[in-house]
């Protein structure tokens, strides 16, 4: 084929992927087609398997100009593109029943060679979760691991975050085209993960809208793109149990964190570790399941909390207030009633304990106590 076929050929996969209703598969059924044969031009689909919306698409549009005006977007946003056919594109997605035409890509791809755990979990994730699901991705990221997860609200937001904090490197894989960052609060995450070494990716146009039928896809990216999978915290109806089916259909290693038993958002993932899944507490256990060299302690991930350089004594009154604090989070007024001390005096001694790393303070005047090494 001559430079200007393959420019042309380039051109029709891009337009054929913007519909947003075409993979290779569909590909492969259209080049079956004398009219794509001879020019890669539309084709009403009779007799090739195709949907009929894909069918009226390319009526409507052929492909090639599809693909000129796509590629004029794409390039005036600066993103990078990449095909199917393109010695850049993860070969992994090649192991899936229909991979994508595209990639539109901001930032960099995954690195073939370094190690790449996926994260993920609940939108509506409680603060336990979105707390371990950050410190597990600033633990991974730390240990130069690529943290792979879906830019959404909760967990996923949470591991991207903690892996951006750590310098480490993260791949956001989006529902949605890159004109239209989903949800749109997460626009400052998208930057901080590319300028941190990382990219975002999607399978889908730069205009495109983040419709509900385009998770369930993104979802199937992740698990490919993922060496092990780990699922924090899901509902039995959570988007992040289609993940896990992924990524055991793929082979990919699949771990689970523990849940709180009395929570429902933990249902999902309880059942999965009944069933067999591994249970893991800290990037330790899944460094050492995956036989990756790992020269970090084995901290669980309630115990990634940064500590100071030296741990202070605690006077009497500051050992009263943290003795009436646990892991969950305390409203003031609930300590106030264990205590004869006026709230003034308390709020001073949950300060000190917060400066010295013993306690967190939760939003609406609640605390909780920090998980710690000893010293």
């Amino acid at each position: 084929m001559t430079a200007r076929g393959r420019n042309d050929r380039r051109l029709a996969i891009l337009g054929l992927a913007s519909t947003g209703l075409a993979g290779v598969a569909e590909l492969r059924r259209l080049e079956r087609s004398p009219a794509w044969q001879r020019g890669f031009a539309s084709h009403r689909g009779r007799g090739l398997g195709l949907s009929k919306a894909l069918a009226a698409a390319l009526e409507e549009q052929p492909a090639p100009e599809r693909g000129e005006g796509v590629l004029a977007k794409t390039e005036a946003m600066g993103l990078d593109w990449v095909t199917f056919e393109d010695d850049r594109y993860p070969g992994e997605l090649m192991h899936l029943a229909n991979p994508p035409l595209v990639l539109w890509v901001k930032g960099r791809l995954p690195a073939p060679e370094e190690p790449r755990v996926g994260i993920v979990g609940s939108r509506r994730c409680s603060r336990y979760a979105g707390r371990v699901a950050e410190n597990l991705g600033r633990d991974l990221g730390r240990r130069g691991v690529s943290v792979i997860s879906g830019l959404a609200r909760g967990v996923d937001g949470a591991a991207h975050r903690g892996c951006v904090e750590a310098g480490g490197k993260t791949t956001a894989i989006m529902g949605s085209g890159l004109a239209r960052i989903y949800p749109p609060e997460h626009a400052g995450l998208v930057e901080a993960i590319v300028e941190s070494g990382g990219g975002v990716i999607t399978e889908f146009p730069p205009e495109a809208a983040p419709l509900p039928r385009n998770f369930p896809r993104r979802n199937r990216l992740i698990a490919a793109l993922s060496q092990a999978l780990v699922l924090v915290e899901a509902t039995r109806k959570s988007g992040g149990l289609i993940t896990v089916r992924w990524a055991s259909d793929l082979g990919r290693e699949v771990f689970a964190i523990p849940g709180q038993v009395d929570n429902p958002r933990a249902e999902g993932t309880l059942a999965l570790i009944r069933d067999g899944v591994r249970c893991v507490t800290s990037a330790a256990d899944i460094m050492q399941d995956m036989g990756w060299d790992d020269e970090e302690d084995g901290a669980s991930v309630e115990q990634a909390q940064s500590k100071p350089a030296s741990r202070r004594r605690l006077n009497a009154r500051q050992q009263r207030v943290l003795a009436l604090l646990d892991h969950e989070p305390c409203p003031l007024d609930d300590l106030l009633r264990g205590l004869e001390y006026s709230p003034g005096e308390t709020l001073t001694l949950l300060l000190s304990l917060e400066l010295d790393g013993w306690v967190a303070q939760e939003p609406g005047l609640r605390f909780r106590k920090l998980a710690r090494q000893e010293s």
